[in-house]
């Protein structure tokens, strides 16, 4: 399954697809990172603010994936096929995004 969320590493495909809820969801978990980063070239320092945007990116995943799995399914294979323009996938885009708003 292209989406799935099980997966350790999910492809690019499958960010791309999931992008704005992964933005808008982990807000908080992206911004303390960021921080963090600024504070200190010592990638160790941050260890714990990235594990929190990967946790919260898996959670995202998950969500959609068993909100939605064949829409989600459907976008992320149509960014793969297109070379991840999200124009030429609008069609699979708004039947994800319509699926996900019946909840």
């Amino acid at each position: 399954d292209m989406a799935d969320a099980d997966s350790s590493r999910p492809t690019a495909c499958v960010l791309f697809a999931a992008h704005s809820h992964i933005a808008k969801d982990c807000e908080g978990e992206n911004r303390e990172f960021m921080q963090c980063k600024g504070e200190s070239n010592d990638p160790a320092h941050c260890l714990r603010q990235g594990a929190a945007v990967t946790s919260c990116m898996a959670a995202v995943l998950r969500r959609l994936n068993s909100t939605c799995p064949t829409e989600f399914g459907a976008y992320a294979s149509c960014l793969q096929k297109n070379g991840m323009e999200f124009a030429e996938c609008r069609q699979e885009q708004q039947a994800f995004e319509a699926k996900l708003g019946q909840d």
